[in-house]
Formats: C-alpha cells, structure tokens, sequence
C-alpha cells in the first residue's frame, strides 16, 4: 500500500425504513391491512345500525323523523269563507288587494281543500299506509256565523285526490275522480292503496274536507312503516295551527254581511268591477234564484246587479 492513500469508507447500511419498504413481504401485509381495516368498518357500520336508534348513527334519520311536511297550503279560488275577526270596512280594504285571501283569516265554509307535500327522508323506503284525521277535542261544535264572500267558478272545479266528510263519526279519506266522484276509503279496505317514499321523493296530496253539521278543527295523523316498522307524525294546518272548517248556517239569514262573486253582478253576465256586498237575506235570495244550497258560493241576486 502507498504511504499517504486513503482506504475507501465502508457504504452505509440500509435504514431500517428503507428494508421495510423494499420487502415485498410488507407490501402484502400493508395491502391485507387496508382490507381488513374497510371490512371491518363495514362490519361495524352495519352492526351499529341494527342495534342503535337511527339517531344515534351518523348521517342516518330516525324512524319518527322519515317523513318530512314540506308544504301544507289552503286553495282558495274557489270557494264560500267566513272572514274571522275583521270589519267590514277592514275586509273592503282587504278586497283592493288581489291578494286578499292573505290579508284576512278566512274559515272555509262547507267545502275547503288543502295542498299537502310530504317528502322522504330515511335511506330505506317509506311506506304510508294511512292518513287518519283527528279532531281537535274529538268533536265538532255549532257552525259559525260571520261576514262572508263568496267566489263562484268560472268553469269546472278543481281535480280532488282525496275526499274527508269531516264532521261524520270515524271521519276516513276517501278517493276521488277528477269528476269529483267518491271512490271509496283510500288507504283502508278491500282496494286499500298505499304511497312509497324513496329518500328525497316527494308526493303532494289535495285533501278537501266538507262539512255540513259543524265547526271542525283537526290535524292528520301519518301513519307509515320504515323497515317493517310502524311509525307516525302529525300534520298540522298552515302556520301550525289546526284545519278548520265550519258547515254552512242552516238559514243564509243568519249571515250578517255577505260579498257576492263578482261573477255575472256587472250588467248581464258581465263581472262586476267590484265585489257587491248584501246581507244574508240578500244571499238568501240569490240562493233560492240559482236553485243551490247555503254554502254555495253564488253571484248576486237580481236586484243588486249593476
């Protein structure tokens, strides 16, 4: 060996980590790992899901929570309603609007219909088996007397879907025709039907309600099944507050102030630019004149035509 050489410095041994990587072995484990580690997550989601309350599972919703109202709305085209607490010059106020029926709290009289979505929100299907009116304190009282306005159609009535004589013992929804025609209890007996929400579907129900012995107050009570299991929730009226209806006052007398439909109270069959406002005895008339009932939204009799 020359004086003065260098002897070459001996190459660093691998790291530890380094051997880890390279080894094909660890590969395999780290990817069996992985596997098992999903699978096991999988496993105990499931099991979670079987044996907590669906409230207690992320991003799962609780069987009383599967159904959510997402629009509950009166129609009010058409139709005969009771002005409640307001004056006659509050509700001649009301009328300028086009959009009165908001300006004044209104009492359906006879008939009323209401518009009901209901959406799913469960991952598993929704299964409505039943729609179930309940009075409020399980009875209706007396019909209501008050200033009414009257607005008549103008060609055919809307399509019903669903039908309730609310004022009848054990009051049930009943199917309808487009003609209006009853076709029998809807979700109960021999053609009993039934409504399926998938998550996030969503069905709207028209609901008319008719009353010819008293006032009604009442919400629906939904009942449905998610997974096999019975659950329900409860529809209340728009804003919250209960349905209501009120039958019509056996004598249109009773009626202190009464709005015509401006339908045919202008000159011959035309509208009238205003609403024409008379006294029950007024609608009394009127009634006997078209031939219909109380309750029956009519234009104006003869004498107060302009």
């Amino acid at each position: 060996m020359r004086r003065g050489a260098r002897r070459p410095a001996p190459e660093p041994e691998p790291s530890r980590l380094r051997r880890m990587v390279n080894s094909p072995l660890n590969w395999l484990l780290a990817v069996v790992l992985v596997v098992a580690t999903t699978t096991f997550q999988d496993v105990l989601g499931s099991t979670l899901g079987a044996l907590l309350p669906l409230d207690r599972v992320p991003d799962r919703v609780a069987p009383g929570e599967a159904i959510d109202v997402v629009t509950v709305r009166s129609e009010r085209e058409i139709g005969t309603w009771m002005a409640r607490d307001a004056t006659v010059s509050e509700i001649d106020a009301a009328l300028e609007d086009p959009y009165w029926p908001q300006e004044l709290d209104l009492i359906d009289v006879g008939w009323g219909s209401w518009i009901i979505t209901l959406e799913g929100r469960a991952q598993q299907q929704v299964r409505i088996t039943d729609i179930v009116p309940e009075l409020e304190n399980g009875r209706c009282g007396e019909p209501l007397t008050g200033p009414l306005l009257l607005t008549a159609p103008e060609g055919g009535g809307p399509v019903v879907q669903l039908q309730v004589d609310i004022d009848q013992p054990n009051a049930r929804l009943h199917g309808s025709t487009d003609t209006g025609e009853d076709t029998g209890p809807y979700f109960t007996g021999p053609t009993a039907q039934h409504v399926t929400l998938d998550r996030n579907e969503s069905v709207a129900f028209r609901i008319t309600a008719h009353a010819d012995q008293g006032h009604c107050r009442w919400t629906y009570r939904v009942e449905y099944e998610v997974a096999g299991a019975a659950h329900t929730t409860r529809i209340d009226g728009p804003g919250g507050a209960p349905f209501e209806i009120t039958a019509p006052r056996r004598d249109a007398a009773d009626y202190p102030v009464v709005w015509f439909s401006p339908q045919g109270c202008g000159p011959g069959p035309e509208f009238s630019a205003e609403r024409v406002r008379g006294t029950g005895e007024d609608y009394a008339r009127a009634l006997e004149e078209f031939g219909a009932p109380v309750g029956q939204p009519v234009s104006c009799p003869a004498h107060l035509r302009r």
